[in-house]
């Protein structure tokens, strides 16, 4: 079985990006050192994002399993 990560992020305008990295990841990108959003663009899989306009952020789970092969 693999897991596979996924963060959701929330815009304030409403809008919803699915990112394919860990929460970890993704909050390494967007925290600065003091705690605070980091300042300016921020470039994100294919996305680009100002952190101060996040809302929200979710991680999701989820396993992919592989389908017995069948032989006749």
């Amino acid at each position: 079985m693999e897991k596979i990560f996924a963060t959701h992020v929330s815009l304030v305008n409403g809008k919803k990006h699915i990112l394919h990295m860990k929460l970890g990841s993704f909050l390494d990108k967007v925290v600065a050192p003091d705690g605070s959003f980091r300042e300016g663009l921020i470039h994100l899989d294919d996305i680009v994002i100002n952190p101060e306009h996040i809302v929200s952020v979710q991680q999701v789970t989820s396993v992919r399993t592989r389908r017995p092969s069948r032989t006749i």
